[in-house]
């Protein structure tokens, strides 16, 4: 090879290293933060009128772990994971299908 071939290699090799390594920074900045506790945050507070103090809006709401609440979750796990499998089903008879003789006209 050219020297100038092999300088162009090189160029288009740093190009691509370079890209790659901005698209996995961008990406890791990308990425929302997640709360240490599994709390929802609360994006904005509602606005207070002067003169009242009200403490428990800022108090974080407690996530509601009850069995209820769990079988809830737990049942529309159920419904998406049917779902899911009624499409998988579909895709597969869509992929094994046989194909037939067209007539011409």
């Amino acid at each position: 090879m050219s020297k100038t071939a092999i300088w162009v290699t090189l160029a288009v090799v740093v190009v691509i290293v370079g890209a790659g390594i901005w698209w996995a920074t961008s990406m890791n900045q990308a990425q929302s933060p997640v709360a240490a506790n599994n709390q929802p945050v609360q994006s904005a507070q509602p606005a207070q009128t002067a003169g009242t103090s009200n403490t428990s809006q800022n108090q974080p709401q407690p996530t509601d772990n009850s069995d209820q609440a769990i079988l809830q979750e737990m049942s529309s796990a159920n419904t998406q994971m049917n779902s899911f499998n009624s499409d998988s089903a579909d895709i597969a008879s869509g992929l094994n299908d046989q194909p037939v003789q067209q007539s011409q006209f």
